[in-house]
């Protein structure tokens, strides 16, 4: 087990580290900001081509300090994966 945890952080390492957070910078968040936000991303996304789409709105409320109102933050906080929400 330990073996693969150990892969999957190498594996992760790796492929972040070729993240150009330039753009994130410039904006003011971190590295840790941008796995969240890309996590969001990856869970609201259905297909692949929605993604810029769902990046901006997310950037485009956090840059004007509203609440995100997404289905992954609302799972997430209430640690519901399956059932509707409300």
């Amino acid at each position: 087990m330990d073996d693969l945890v150990v892969r999957q952080l190498d594996a992760f390492k790796q492929y972040f580290g070729r993240v150009n957070l330039s753009y994130a910078k410039s904006k003011n968040l971190t590295p840790y900001d941008v796995l969240i936000i890309a996590s969001m991303i990856e869970r609201e996304a259905i297909i692949e081509k929605d993604r810029p789409l769902i990046a901006a709105v997310i950037y485009n409320r956090l840059r004007d300090g509203m609440n995100l109102q997404i289905d992954a933050t609302i799972r997430y906080a209430e640690n519901n994966w399956t059932q509707p929400l409300s």
